[in-house]
Order: structure tokens, then sequence, then C-alpha cells
């Protein structure tokens, strides 16, 4: 009776620490994919220029990268319980604030807010999810994390298009509103710190952490200044040389550190390198594909708000058979064979895309959706476990991350690129004068499906990384198993 009793604990405490987990990050990835959506909507209500769209946008996702290394030393500081009630309270905060503002730069600084929390959050409750789940049931974490993070991006895509049919935006940080709530009322009363809570110290090297945080905000406040002031700009440049002379002032006290906050070393084994350039490749396809398909949907198609949803739909089925794949063949099959399955998946796309018209059907496009959220999600996701497990364990949370922390950062990066590739190539290739406005809107019009070929022939550059990179993976052999062996009567 006894047993029973624990393992129906045990199982309501892995449920309820997967749903704050889903909760408390997946927010993030929801609000993100629904802003990208929603822009047209959130530039009504603030009567702005387009370009200036983008800026709350990538500082968030610049917020959101810096706060993954410290997820770690604020667990340590002040026990998994209590670090998450904190910066889950400090999102709700943010998303109060980004919900009853009429102001850009308090949507901005929200979001920012909203980014850095959940990026503590993200290697807060990550690793303890992963030690809460039994061994031999860890597969069945790989499906809650799949489902979980990347089932949010496909929410966010279809709250995002239920919102422009409403032309409403604001009930989405309602939502995230509602989400906080339950995640701190979960935390509190079911969560206890003496199972939650570690006890060794965590030591860091403060003059690294002083000089992270004044790259990171250099570097966010370049990438910013690129799409709305454009690459030639005086403060442009000077804010990437100072960017630049500060990133090399930073890789010499981490090289230094006695206890840095970023292991860049734990990363030079050739499987977590590998392992590592998987996912950091996969996630950043995945950024210019929803880039580039977002654009095309929207206004270029002109897609009613109900088949976008749907577009967004497909996308999570996508993800729910990866995660199903990856739960049952993970050990079986290894990183490498999973990473190549989902890359071939999504190079099918990106070729698709290379080439796409108005005369596409919405039955091909709903494909392309399900192959995207497959591909993406279990070649990153495989490429993550890589990095993880493949090497000693007891630097495995840093390996990963390391490795988070990086591909976070480039994301970021390469939102703002995008945006003023975008501009750039629609400025250059555009005519200053028309003859007539039916003239100007079919050159606008073939001028913006040009540019989103040019964006998604970005797009096989970096499928094709993902697909080498799986390639090698998987002559590399299989690696650690994720769920032991079962041993023979």
């Amino acid at each position: 009776m006894n047993t029973l009793k624990y393992k129906t604990i045990r199982a309501w405490e892995i449920f309820l620490l997967s749903v704050i987990t889903v909760f408390g990050i997946g927010s993030q990835y929801f609000t993100n994919i629904s802003y990208s959506l929603n822009q047209g909507l959130i530039q009504s209500s603030f009567d702005l220029e387009s370009k200036y769209l983008i800026v709350p946008a990538v500082l968030a996702n610049f917020a959101f990268a810096f706060g993954v290394p410290f997820g770690h030393l604020f667990t340590h500081r002040l026990s998994f319980k209590k670090n998450y009630i904190l910066f889950i309270a400090i999102f709700l905060v943010a998303s109060i604030l980004c919900a009853s503002t009429n102001n850009i730069y308090l949507l901005t600084i929200g979001k920012c807010i909203q980014g850095l929390s959940t990026g503590v959050l993200f290697f807060t409750t990550l690793p303890q999810a992963w030690h809460i789940f039994p061994k031999r049931y860890k597969n069945v974490f790989l499906f809650m994390i799949i489902v979980g993070l990347f089932g949010a991006n496909a929410l966010g895509g279809v709250s995002g298009s239920f919102s422009i049919e409403t032309e409403e935006w604001r009930w989405l940080y309602y939502v995230n509103i509602a989400s906080a709530i339950i995640c701190i009322l979960i935390a509190l009363f079911a969560l206890k710190d003496d199972h939650h809570v570690e006890t060794k110290p965590y030591p860091y090297d403060l003059p690294e952490v002083i000089v992270l945080a004044i790259f990171a905000t250099t570097l966010a406040a370049t990438s910013a200044m690129l799409p709305v002031l454009g690459a030639s700009s005086p403060w442009f440049i000077s804010f990437a040389v100072i960017s630049f002379i500060l990133l090399i002032f930073f890789i010499i006290l981490n090289i230094k550190a006695e206890h840095p906050i970023v292991h860049f070393h734990t990363l030079y084994e050739a499987k977590p390198m590998v392992g590592a350039v998987m996912a950091i490749s996969s996630h950043l396809t995945l950024v210019i594909a929803l880039a580039g398909i977002n654009i095309f949907l929207l206004r270029i198609l002109n897609m009613p708000p109900h088949d976008v949803l749907y577009f967004y739909l497909f996308f999570l089925f996508g993800v729910i058979l990866s995660g199903s794949i990856k739960m049952l063949t993970y050990s079986a099959l290894g990183a490498g064979v999973l990473g190549v399955l989902g890359s071939i998946a999504m190079l099918y796309v990106s070729i698709h895309w290379r080439i796409i018209g108005i005369d596409v059907s919405k039955d091909a496009l709903y494909i392309h959706a399900f192959l995207l959220g497959f591909g993406i999600s279990i070649t990153l996701v495989s490429g993550a476990m890589a990095t993880l497990l493949d090497g000693p364990l007891e630097k495995a949370s840093h390996r990963s991350n390391t490795m988070h922390t990086i591909r976070n950062y480039m994301g970021a990066i390469l939102i703002a690129c995008l945006a003023w590739f975008i501009s750039r190539d629609l400025q250059t290739h555009l005519p200053k004068t028309f003859n007539s406005k039916a003239e100007a809107m079919k050159l606008i019009h073939e001028t913006s499906l040009n540019t989103v070929h040019h964006v998604f022939n970005i797009m096989i550059v970096f499928n094709i990384i993902m697909l080498l990179a799986s390639i090698v993976q998987m002559f590399l052999g299989k690696g650690r198993r994720i769920v032991a062996k079962k041993k023979k009567a």
C-alpha cells in the first residue's frame, strides 16, 4: 500500500513539474510566434512604422538568451521552488504590463522582462524535470519537451491567427497572465523545498558576469539598430565594433575564469560539438522558416486567418509525431539517424519553398507545415540530447547550458539580420516611381515573392548544415542511451 501511495505521489509530482515547465517556458515561445503574426494589429494600435515593430522582438530574444546561463546559479542560491516562484512572478508582472500598456516603450520593457525571466526559468525547470523522471521513463521526458515546447510555438501560431481574425491582440498576454498564476499556485502548494533544493554552492566569476551583461546589452542594442538604421549607419557600426571588442574580452575572461558562467570547453569533444551544431542549425532554420512563411502566408497569399490557423495545427501534428517517434526510438537509433530523418524532411520543405508561388495549394502548405514541425523538432532535440549525454556525465549540465546559450544568442542575432535583409532586399529591387497603382501593387507583390525566395535560399544553407552534422553524428555512433537496455532474464 505504501509503495502504491509513493508511486501515486511521485506520478503527481512528475505531472505537476511537467506542467509548470511547459507553462513557464512555453509562454515565451507562444508569445514570440503570436507577436510575429500580430505585428499589423500592433502597428495599428501604436501608430508606428513597421520597421520599429521588430525591436521589441529582438530585445526580448536577447533578454531570454542572457537569462539562460543563470538558471543553474539562481537555483543553487535560492532553491528550485523559491527561484521558480520569483521568476514566474516577474513574468506575471511583465505580462500585466504588456497587456495594459498603450506605449511601445513599455511594451518593449515588458517583453524584455518576460524574456529574461523565462530565460532563467529555461535552465531552472528543464534540469529539474530531467532528474525527476525515473530512469526507465526518461524517454517520456523527450515527448514532454518536444510536444510541450514546440507545441507552444504551434499554439502561438494558432492563437496569433485567431487574434488576426478577431482583430484583438492583448488577450494573448491575458493568457500569459493566467498561465503564470496557475504556475505560481502549483509551485506554492505542490512543490516542497526539501525535494527541490541544491545544497552545494555554485561559484561564479563576478567580472565575467559583469562583462557578459555589458556585452549582451551592447549586442542587443546593435542588433536592434540594424533593421531600423541600416548596416551603413555610424551608430550601428560603432556599436558593432564595441560589441566585437567586448566579445573578445569576454572570451579571454572565460578562458581564464576558474568558475566560468558559460562552459565553452565542455563542447570540445566530437559528439557533443556535432550535437550542438545540429541543435543550433535546426533552431536557426526554424527562425528563417517562420519569418519567410509568415510573410508569404499573410502578405503575399493574403491567406484567411482560419487557414493560417490550420497551417499551425498541422505544424503541431508534426511535432506530436516527432515526440512519439523520439520517445520510442531514440535509445535504439541514436541522435544521428533521427537527425538525418528530420533534416531530410526539412530539406523537402526548403526546396519546395525556394520555388513556392501563389499557385501553391492549401493541402501542399499543410503538408509542408507538418514536415516543418516534425523535422525541426526531431533534429533539434536529437542534437540537444547528444550534447547532453555524449561526454562525461558530471559535465552534462554545463554542456547543455552552453549549447542553449549559444543557440539563443545566435537566434536573436538572426532575427535582426533577417528583418534588415528583408527590408533591404525589398527596397533594392522596388522601383522608386510607378505609372499606376495597379502597376505598383503588381511590382510590390512580385518583389515580395522574390524576397521570400531569397530568405528560403538562406534556409537551405542552414538546412544542409543540419543534415551534414546529423550524418557526421550518425557515423560517430549512437552514443549513450537515454533508457538503460533491459537485461535478459
